[in-house]
């Protein structure tokens, strides 16, 4: 049975977050729709943190009691680092390529130029010209390479790979 689930989200934006709640069964399709498709014209959004609740009501009284710091009727909350001490929510497990199934040895593609191959050696790190990389450190660094540096500094690197022709965002988790 579905529960309901409260999210915070990161962007590029300094002290900005987003602050949402879905239900268990609609977590990840809301949170990859977001990353991809930004949020009134605020992009490069990533999760931060989510906590499933017993009921939606435990997440509206939670949601009223930081109403002082939300923008407007939106789900975008002005806050920088005081919320993060409010929120006391475990984060998100890391991204970890082995929980897609993929192995050591597979090989991933760089979806910003499709002829650069990864190796993947750890469940968060492949290996590009004999240098073992985090996904997201990488991908910052082949932006750069091919001439298209990425406007922010924080990436989610698992985004920017693909497996098989897949991006590993669209993966589905394996057991």
């Amino acid at each position: 049975m579905a529960k309901p689930v409260f999210y915070i989200m990161t962007c590029s934006v300094p002290g900005v977050v987003k602050l949402g709640k879905t239900d268990t069964d609609k977590y990840d399709a809301e949170i990859k729709k977001l990353i991809k498709n930004g949020y009134l014209d605020v992009f490069g959004w990533q999760e931060y943190r989510y906590r499933e609740c017993d009921t939606e009501a435990e997440i509206d009284a939670h949601l009223l009691s930081l109403e002082q710091y939300r923008w407007g009727s939106t789900e975008l909350y002005m806050v920088g680092d005081p919320i993060f001490a409010i929120l006391p929510y475990p984060m998100k497990p890391p991204f970890n390529l082995y929980k897609l199934g993929i192995k050591n040895g597979d090989v991933l593609t760089f979806a910003g130029d499709p002829s650069i191959k990864v190796t993947v050696v750890g469940e968060r790190e492949v290996e590009y010209n004999g240098i073992k990389y985090t996904l997201s450190a990488l991908a910052l660094k082949l932006y750069e390479d091919i001439g298209r540096p990425f406007k922010h500094r924080i990436i989610r690197g698992a985004a920017h790979f693909m497996h098989q022709g897949v991006r590993l965002t669209e993966l589905p988790l394996k057991n």
